[in-house]
């Protein structure tokens, strides 16, 4: 799941058209003589477009890809706070500036609030899945582990079986041999009896 939804770089452009942010859109002129201790004031510039170009690198148009400059919503978030940080920072508190950049602060949190309610309805719906996969999965192994162990004991069964079909076999075999062999001697015993009994009658 990505922590940028796609929606992130269409909301920040939305700001960049609202005319009370126009301000904002764009870095501010240092170089104007009237604005020489910005720098000195504001450490770390930021401005809107800044912030849409970091979003646009890496975006595919039509799809849903992470932005590679930013790792989450509260980044975008900082950024876009540190705009209205900036200009409260350089600006008079009851200015016409200081309000806009008060008004921004104001929509960012509303708008990236509903953002990180989407991420973490995602994410929450991302390990359910997951949960519900590994389930899955586990439930499956132990049908095949249950399905191996009745095949494994159907295969002993009919060696078992077998082996005592070979048994009986073998016993039968051995049994017919020695009925064959005890039927021969008492043949050759009667044989023998009447010779004896011929031999006696001469």
């Amino acid at each position: 799941v990505p922590e940028v939804p796609d929606t992130a770089l269409e909301k920040v452009e939305a700001l960049m058209r609202k005319r009370e942010f126009e301000a904002f859109v764009e870095a501010v002129p240092s170089e104007l003589p009237a604005l020489f201790l910005y720098d000195a004031v504001v450490p770390v510039r930021m401005e809107l477009r800044l912030v849409r170009d970091r979003l646009k690198n890496g975006w595919c148009e039509g799809c849903c890809v992470r932005s590679r400059y930013y790792r989450s919503i509260t980044a975008v978030k900082g950024d876009l706070h540190l705009i209205a940080a900036n200009c409260l920072k350089y600006n008079e508190a009851d200015s016409p500036l200081a309000a806009e950049a008060k008004a921004l602060e104001e929509e960012v949190d509303q708008l990236f609030e509903e953002k990180e309610e989407e991420v973490g309805r995602a994410r929450r719906q991302l390990k359910e899945a997951e949960t519900e996969a590994k389930e899955e999965m586990e439930e499956a192994v132990r049908a095949w582990q249950a399905e191996r162990a009745a095949l494994e004991a159907c295969v002993a069964e009919t060696k078992r079986v077998a082996a005592e079909k070979v048994t009986a076999l073998e016993a039968a075999k051995e049994k017919e041999v020695r009925e064959v062999k005890e039927a021969k001697e008492k043949e050759e015993e009667k044989k023998e009896l009447v010779e004896e009994k011929e031999e006696l009658e001469r």
